[in-house]
């Protein structure tokens, strides 16, 4: 396996880790679940998960650098660009779901934009040059990390979910079929949307590599380059 095959798999697997430990630790804060979390080896799986993988990723840049394309900064347009993005998302979204625009709408608009700040900076890093091909990386990379980061925080509530509950699959059910109201509702809502946040991302990582220039640094092997 090649080490940039590596990267993109320790890249997803951090993510997922992260995920999962943010997912961990705010249930240990909300639920107060202290008595339970230190018998249960099954929990710590995350946060080892993202040590291993970190640990894994700064080996293989060592063994294979990262190629010195571009710098890590944003110009104006991309700051512009951003904050335009986050309206139209909060706009889009308070129209489809006006009930809970401060609950499920506002954090959506904002993780998304944080992850387009994300992605845009990994572009300029990667040296994109074109104003289309960089805003579609950026939104792809940053896309699909956000949904690696829910996909991350779905595993670790199964896994709560069969520790403290017994059924393990009973969140990914509610995500699927529940209609739930008050507290429980914003959660599946926005769960639900930055979960799709993957698939649409990945989408977008093909097109991006589908549709680069000769002169474009943007395939899927050299993406964590």
């Amino acid at each position: 396996m090649s080490i940039s095959i590596r990267k993109n798999i320790l890249w997803a697997l951090l993510f997922l880790g992260v995920g999962g430990t943010c997912t961990l630790v705010a249930t240990i804060g909300f639920e107060g679940q202290f008595r339970v979390w230190p018998r249960e080896w099954i929990w710590w799986i995350w946060p080892v998960l993202a040590i291993l993988a970190a640990g894994a990723l700064r080996r293989c840049y060592r063994l294979e650098p990262m190629t010195q394309r571009g710098f890590w900064h944003l110009r104006i347009e991309d700051l512009l660009a951003v904050s335009i993005y986050v309206a139209v998302l909060m706009a889009c979204t308070q129209a489809c779901m006006p009930d809970v625009f401060i609950t499920v709408c506002l954090p959506f608009a904002l993780l998304n934009g944080i992850a387009l700040t994300i992605g845009l900076l990994a572009a300029a890093r990667r040296g994109f040059v074109a104003r289309r091909q960089k805003f579609l990386f950026g939104f792809a990379f940053g896309t699909t990390l956000l949904g690696l980061f829910s996909l991350g925080a779905l595993v670790m509530v199964i896994v709560l979910e069969r520790v403290l509950v017994g059924e393990p699959f009973r969140w990914v059910r509610m995500l699927l079929f529940a209609k739930a109201d008050g507290f429980i509702f914003w959660e599946l809502q926005l769960h639900r949307l930055t979960l799709l946040c993957l698939p649409v991302g990945l989408i977008c990582l093909g097109i991006a590599a589908w549709s680069r220039r000769p002169s474009s640094p943007a395939t899927l092997g050299s993406l964590s380059k």
